[in-house]
């Protein structure tokens, strides 16, 4: 549990941790260099389990997170945010599908994002077949969520990159499944998640969407495809969002994600069939932005769209709506 200047929120999240109903764990937090209290908030909670660690200035959070990493005893690895709240039964649950299923090296689970007005709750696919070449397109593992395997990481030398501050999940978990490392995601809920103006994704929000733009021309490059700016700006805006599209911005992305399977095809960076599935999902996404725009009939929105499930294939489909129904 890393913490930057948590003092409002940490109490909560050091308190959802040590009510776990797995008792069998160690909570190790980083203080981050905070100037505020958070100092004193860890320390009144006198904990054994509680392993207490300091940066005397602020390396960050990916830096903070590799320090966590290295003093951590256990071989399952939980990730917790200093203003999240895990649920009770958290720990055992993820212990217990990990101790099952000994091929998973990364576990997620859903979240319920919530403010003062506001819970929403969100899933993730499930299976490591859909997950893996998915992350070619968007992060699919919700960070506060996840357990690891830290003989995993440790095998491949991974870690969180101080460069990519501020979206380093996503970057570590990329790599992590183009070296071979297996993801799944869980079917409910078992962490709160809080959105608040201090996170640091808030706070550096054009930051964020920066790297997230050069991270996937570099994803991009994995295929040996180089796009122009004007359509590198278009993919991105339409992988992270739900965009307006012309005639020219639809035709445009349907050449690319065509380019992106043919180049993936040669490349064999993630299986053709499973790498065809959440390019369905895209397509799809695709048809329905540009027809809602553009005000098309339901006949042709239909007629593209079947013609989309088509073209991926029978194996492809399945997989596509098999994670999509959960």
């Amino acid at each position: 549990m890393p913490a930057f200047n948590a003092a409002e929120f940490i109490g909560d999240a050091i308190e959802s941790i040590l009510n776990q109903t797995e008792k069998n764990f160690e909570l190790i937090i980083i203080n981050d260099g905070s100037t505020d209290a958070t100092e004193e908030v860890v320390l009144s909670c006198p904990s054994p389990q509680i392993i207490y660690l300091k940066n005397e200035t602020n390396l960050g959070n990916n830096a903070s997170r590799n320090i966590g990493f290295q003093h951590a005893k256990g071989e399952l690895i939980a990730i917790a945010d200093a203003d999240d709240i895990s649920l009770p039964h958290r720990l055992g649950v993820q212990a217990a599908f990990m101790q099952a299923n000994p091929s998973i090296d990364v576990l997620g689970a859903g979240i319920t994002e919530f403010e003062v007005d506001l819970w929403r709750t969100l899933l993730f696919p499930q299976k490591h077949e859909y997950i893996a070449p998915s992350l070619f397109f968007k992060n699919q593992m919700a960070q506060p969520s996840l357990m690891l395997r830290k003989s995993s990481f440790a095998k491949h030398n991974l870690a969180y990159d101080a460069a990519w501050e501020n979206m380093g999940d996503y970057e570590l978990w990329y790599k992590a499944a183009k070296a071979g490392l297996r993801f799944a995601n869980l079917q409910e809920v078992l962490v709160n998640y809080r959105l608040s103006p201090t996170q640091i994704s808030t706070q550096k929000i054009t930051d964020r969407n920066q790297k997230l733009k050069r991270h996937l021309a570099l994803r991009l490059a994995d295929l040996a495809i180089e796009l122009p700016a004007p359509d590198l700006d278009l993919l991105h805006l339409f992988l992270r969002n739900r965009i307006a599209l012309t005639y020219a911005d639809y035709h445009r992305l349907l050449t690319i994600l065509k380019e992106i399977e043919t180049q993936n095809r040669k490349a064999n960076l993630f299986p053709h069939t499973h790498f065809k599935a959440p390019l369905l999902y895209h397509r799809l996404r695709l048809n329905k932005y540009y027809h809602l725009e553009a005000q098309k009939s339901n006949a042709a929105f239909f007629s593209s769209s079947v013609k989309s499930i088509l073209k991926a294939g029978v194996g492809a489909f399945m997989l596509f709506n098999k994670e999509q129904m959960g």
